[in-house]
């Protein structure tokens, strides 16, 4: 996982390490030598690919596809990234804080699948503000489960495991989640107060229900994950309060009382928040 989604170069090379493009053990190989060779076709344009092949000191069969206009997996996958500002260089834009309240919700309510393709599980009274965040992606999205008895899913209409890759990176989500047991989004512990902030309210509001103790002023989370998830959820909640008294349990289920409650959950995806 990530440490700064905002170095750039960093997250390049994680997002296309989770590709794995034939003959390369690392993928970022791969993406170097793509460019390289473009670079070469491009001094040498009358050269053909047995030719260039002994200048890029590549093999032919690999090189001749990239010739006639295919691209690695690995390096339109990056290229989609970029061209959607998903690769950030800094906190300060509408997409950066989209993204990252939608790496809360893959981690509260939604899913990365094997293949990378990511989900998103939308509470109808939520819809609004989702359909906000992925406007603010420059994604549309598509329903994937309609079912009476459970809340909507969506995915992205198009890019969905290049999004899914991106917030992987991030969080760690893929595949079944009780195999975070014991992880927690490493870039909360270094990003500025505002981004932990949201990302808190964006996980507590998807991920907690009202509680009737504390004479109903009061919501829990409760969470079949380790003491060291915990730990990390812990310290995040406690960071972004202002009055830490307000949390209250000593494992799953935490409390989130008075202030707290309203700060994280009943303000959120309201016209308010």
């Amino acid at each position: 996982m990530l440490e700064n989604p905002t170095d750039t170069a960093t997250a390049k090379r994680a997002l296309v390490r989770t590709y794995n493009p034939p003959a390369y053990a690392d993928p970022w190989d791969c993406v170097e030598d793509f460019e390289r060779v473009q670079r070469e076709a491009a001094k040498h344009p009358n050269k053909g690919s047995a030719a260039l092949s002994s200048v890029v000191e590549l093999p032919r069969s690999r090189i001749r596809p990239w010739m006639e206009g295919s691209r690695p997996d690995c390096y339109r996958g990056l290229q989609t990234a970029l061209s959607h500002d998903w690769l950030l260089e800094s906190w300060d834009n509408d997409t950066a804080r989209a993204l990252n309240q939608l790496a809360a919700w893959v981690c509260a309510s939604g899913s990365v699948h094997d293949d990378f393709a990511v989900h998103f599980v939308v509470e109808l009274d939520l819809e609004d503000w989702f359909e906000e965040l992925t406007a603010n992606v420059g994604i549309t999205v598509r329903q994937t489960r309609v079912d009476s008895d459970r809340p909507p899913e969506y995915t992205p209409s198009e890019h969905q495991t290049v999004l899914g890759r991106v917030l992987h990176t991030w969080t760690g989500v893929q595949g079944d989640k009780s195999a975070l047991a014991t992880q927690f989004p490493r870039y909360l512990q270094f990003d500025p107060d505002d981004i932990a902030t949201a990302f808190a309210q964006a996980y507590v509001r998807l991920r907690a229900t009202p509680a009737e103790r504390y004479d109903g002023q009061a919501v829990q989370l409760q969470e079949n994950r380790s003491k060291g998830y915990y730990r990390d959820l812990r310290t995040l909640l406690e960071w972004v309060v202002e009055d830490t008294e307000e949390i209250r349990g000593s494992g799953f289920p935490v409390y989130l009382v008075g202030d707290a409650a309203q700060q994280l959950y009943f303000s959120v995806g309201t016209d308010e928040s």
